[in-house]
Parts: C-alpha cells; sequence; structure tokens
C-alpha cells in the first residue's frame, strides 16, 4: 500500500466517483467496475498502469494546497475480481446496466505533520475499509453508491458516498464528464478528521470540540477523457466539494470550499 504522504485522500475519492462511471476513454477505471478494454488479447485479464499528478488541499478542510501524485494501476480478471490503487473486490453481479460487489480499499489516515494547524492534534492512522458499492447505468447517466466500514485501528467509522454522473462522447476520442456527490460519516469518523477531544485541545490550543454523524460534504466533479489510441488514454478532471454546515464551527476546519484537481496517463493491456 501507498504511504499516506504520496496520495492526498481527496484526490483518491475524487477519482473513486470517475471510476464508477464510463468517463475514461479507451480504458477501464482502476477499480474494476467497467468494461474490459475491446483490443484486449486475452479476454480475460485486463490491465491498466499509468500516473500523473494531482493538486488538493493539504488535509480535508485546509485552506492550504499541496501537489501529490496520482499513480494508476489495475488488474480485472473475467470483469469479476478486481485489485489496484482502488482496492480489491469482487464484483458479484454485473448486467449491461447494473454492477454491486464488496471490496477493500485503504485510507491512508492523516498524518499531524501534513499541515501546521494540525499540530498536538495527533495521527488519524493508515487503515483498511470493508465495503459494498454499486452502479446503475442508463443513457449516459450512471447513479453510484459505496458504503465503508474501517476494519482496522483508523478512524474507527463509516463513511459512505452517492453519486451521479452523466458522460457523453464529445468526439470520436473524447468523453465528456460531469455530475454531483454527496458524502455521509457516521459520528466516530467525523470525530476523529473533525473534532478534538480534551487531551487534543491541551495540546493544540484548539477548543475542544465534538463532531457529530451527518453529511460531510456535497459536491460536483468534472472530467474530460481523451482516447490517444487503442491503449492509451488521458484523463483530466477536477473537482469541488464544500464541507457540510455541520462542519461549520468545527476549529479544525479552515475552509470549507475544496477544490480538487488531477491529470494523469494510463495505458490499457
Amino acid at each position: 500500500m501507498l504511504p499516506r504522504s504520496l496520495v492526498l485522500p481527496s484526490l483518491v475519492g475524487m477519482l473513486a466517483i470517475l471510476s464508477a462511471s464510463d468517463a475514461v476513454a479507451g480504458s477501464p477505471k482502476t477499480d474494476g467496475m467497467d468494461t474490459a478494454h475491446k483490443s484486449n488479447e486475452n479476454p480475460d485479464w485486463s490491465t491498466k498502469i499509468g500516473g500523473g499528478f494531482g493538486v488538493a488541499p493539504t488535509y480535508e478542510g485546509s485552506k492550504s494546497y499541496k501537489v501529490a501524485p496520482v499513480p494508476v494501476a489495475s488488474v480485472l480478471w473475467k470483469n469479476r475480481v478486481f485489485v489496484g490503487t482502488e482496492g480489491v473486490g469482487v464484483n458479484v453481479v454485473r448486467t449491461d446496466h447494473a454492477r454491486f460487489g464488496a471490496r477493500l480499499t485503504y485510507n491512508g489516515g492523516r498524518d499531524q505533520n501534513d499541515d501546521d494547524a494540525l499540530n498536538g492534534l495527533g495521527n488519524v492512522d493508515p487503515t483498511v475499509e470493508a465495503g459494498v458499492f454499486g452502479s446503475l447505468h442508463y443513457a449516459g447517466f450512471v447513479l453510484s453508491a459505496d458504503l465503508r466500514q474501517d476494519v482496522g485501528d483508523g478512524h474507527g467509522g463509516m463513511v459512505g458516498d452517492v453519486g451521479l454522473m452523466y458522460s457523453i462522447p464529445l468526439s470520436s476520442s473524447l468523453i465528456g464528464s460531469f455530475g454531483p456527490k454527496v458524502t455521509w460519516a457516521d459520528d466516530k469518523y467525523m470525530q476523529s478528521y473533525f473534532g478534538v477531544s480534551s487531551a487534543q485541545a491541551t495540546r493544540s490550543g484548539l477548543p475542544q470540540h465534538d463532531a457529530s454523524a451527518g453529511v460531510k460534504s456535497y459536491g460536483v466533479t468534472a472530467s474530460l477523457s481523451y482516447a490517444v489510441s487503442d491503449n492509451w488514454g488521458v484523463t483530466g478532471t477536477i473537482g469541488y466539494a464544500h464541507l457540510a454546515d455541520g462542519l461549520a464551527n468545527s476549529p479544525v476546519v479552515q475552509d470549507r470550499q475544496q477544490i480538487m484537481s488531477a491529470i494523469f496517463i494510463a495505458y490499457q493491456f
């Protein structure tokens, strides 16, 4: 697994909503929830490798931004079992219009050294999340959802996303996609990332704050994907997330307006 300092969680979250749609031209997405590449000589296997870079807040709620790499890697077997940078899992149900499955994903946590504003709060340790996902596809629209529970020793909570993406071919090689996304989290997750315990307040100087379960954020994502050839594809994406009203009083939150962007190239074989 990749260290938390290398991949910003907000970039992973933005790319995950694209992975549930048919947003990347000329290649399948990184979580295996899409069809195999038509030109693959071995129909049982589909592999994608690549990478790029992205810009995102140093932590969710930060007013500071940093550049980070965006690795792309996935192996898909018989359109069923997948492993890659977005998890290890299985497509339990697969039809032309629906996909449902389960997977394990890596959550990189949060390091207090990532930003001066986190000093004294301690780390949210990296962990593994177990979850389920699903998507419905019709006439260019993809309604997707996933729910993940910490099964390691990280945030200790549950978090889920619901998104709707619409993809439209702009040419024979170019696909445009856009749509909204809403994220919900329980009280344990919220407290880990947005709360301040009495001990943390003493160490950091921030006021004590209890975070509760509810909508964490809502926003939109848009992307353009260009198929350079049958095997090569380039994708650029930008996302906006607004931290919900319930987080407005969190002393950890410096800016509720969060913007993420990334560009990457991938080779499919």
